[in-house]
């Protein structure tokens, strides 16, 4: 997997937290949307911490996570004036939605390879703190 993302910062104060919220994650049984949802994947677990660890900064709040009906995960960052969602779909394959009202700009695209819009967009609320 190429993720075509810079080095980021050490694991800090926010990786304990991120474990412990994807752990409850990994722990929900088949089902736990009440119908016939898949686990969240392992895979998806994993390249999840392999992204924040990329991405993450001092400055960075820490992310929500949502499972999807899928079995995949989702992450999230709804801060004053910018939200991003990213999702993992599978491996390789991924759909960012960045919504900007500082900036008056709007992005979804699928991304596979090329994560760069996804690191510009975190950067963008880790200095914005």
């Amino acid at each position: 997997m190429d993720l075509a993302l810079a080095e980021g910062g050490q694991p800090g104060e926010w990786l304990p937290i991120v474990l412990r919220r994807l752990q409850a994650l990994a722990n929900l049984p088949e089902g736990w949307d009440g119908r016939r949802a898949p686990r969240v994947s392992a895979t998806s677990i994993e390249i999840e911490m392999q992204l924040l660890r990329r991405v993450m900064r001092s400055g960075t709040p820490i992310p929500d996570f949502v499972p999807t009906v899928r079995g995949g995960l989702q992450i999230e960052w709804h801060v004053p004036d910018v939200d991003i969602e990213f999702e993992i779909v599978s491996p390789g394959r991924y759909l960012l939605s960045v919504e900007d009202r500082a900036a008056d700009t709007e992005l979804d695209r699928e991304l596979q390879a090329d994560l760069s819009p996804f690191a510009t967009a975190v950067e963008r609320i880790s200095s914005a703190r």
